[in-house]
């Protein structure tokens, strides 16, 4: 969807929002009449008033862009979009990308016996090589597969190592893939044989809502460069308490407004991504904001760490890319 508005940033820059087809919907009608007859009950415009009749086309997007799958438009469609039809939104329809995605994050290496640990043993190193070869194994033979190994650049966070990787849904079986992993990192992270342990959260995720900065890239996540950075926070919901106003107030709640409009242009701001994760059970959501030139503005991105302390919900740190596969 394209909207003419911002996200009410200081500099007036504006947001463009589109929606890509759904899970199995390849393309779908631009009217949008097979999504859902309403957005949200409260006189919010129909699918069909949002509708702009000229076409267009991802390249042609030169603005800021919401990225919705279809089926989930009535649930992360912000609140507080514009109500004024025609003149203010517009819809573009794309091919869903198929992505799933994994996420394995890692807590630090701790020594089973401390007291006959060597001053010279250096566990984090351990634990980034030991990642690094799990992911890959993860990704072996999966048509399409890649990902990547986060590392936290600060001291004393809960999860130092993250590892990412993307897979085609069609190809790769989301709950077959999170047993292999758990399975994998419990096997590989073995405390007796390694005289360290560490707690594993794997889940499974799909990408709910994204704001993305163009060039559009739909079924590649890779980092640009190695300059590449990541803020990633992540919350955890009790099992029933995702409820469709709590999930269109995601810009809210998960930082990513503030992201937004605080993240300095230097940084070079390219994607916040949230991610909700789709096992069963207790939810997990992860947002992660994506900056091409990070690591050569750290002071610059740096002066973001207040705001979202202050604001004292769910998990976050800054990452630097270790690997990329």
């Amino acid at each position: 969807m394209t909207a003419e508005t911002s996200l009410s940033l200081p500099d007036s820059r504006s947001i463009s929002q589109h929606s890509r087809g759904g899970s199995g919907s390849g393309r779908r009608g631009v009217d949008g009449r097979d999504v859902s007859n309403r957005i949200c009950s409260n006189n919010e415009p129909t699918f069909d008033e949002l509708i702009d009749p000229k076409d267009l086309n991802l390249n042609e997007i030169a603005r800021d862009c919401f990225i919705i799958p279809v089926h989930l438009v009535n649930r992360f469609l912000p609140l507080g979009l514009p109500q004024t039809g025609r003149a203010s939104m517009s819809v573009v329809e794309v091919d869903d990308p198929q992505l799933i995605i994994l996420l394995h994050f890692m807590t630090p290496f701790m020594a089973i016996q401390p007291i006959f640990e060597s001053p010279l043993a250096r566990p984090a190193s351990l634990q980034g090589s030991m990642a690094s070869q799990l992911l890959i194994d993860l990704l072996r033979d999966r048509p399409g597969a890649h990902g990547m190994l986060l590392v936290s650049i600060e001291q004393d966070v809960d999860y130092p190592y993250i590892n990412y990787g993307v897979a085609n849904r069609q190809q790769t079986n989301g709950e077959e893939w999170q047993q292999t992993a758990r399975l994998a990192s419990l096997e590989r992270f073995e405390p007796q044989n390694l005289r360290y342990f560490s707690d594993h959260l794997v889940d499974v995720y799909e990408e709910a809502a994204t704001i993305a900065r163009p060039p559009l890239q739909p079924a590649c996540r890779r980092p640009l460069s190695n300059k590449t950075g990541y803020i990633v926070c992540v919350y955890k919901v009790f099992d029933g308490d995702d409820g469709e106003k709590f999930e269109r107030n995601w810009l809210y709640w998960t930082g990513a407004r503030i992201l937004y409009q605080c993240v300095p242009r230097c940084v070079g701001l390219r994607r916040i991504t949230l991610h909700k994760s789709v096992s069963a059970g207790d939810k997990l959501y992860t947002l992660m904001c994506e900056c091409s030139s990070f690591m050569d503005h750290l002071q610059e991105a740096a002066y973001i760490a207040p705001a979202l302390r202050a604001r004292l919900c769910g998990y976050w740190s800054i990452y630097r890319v270790a690997d990329v596969y």
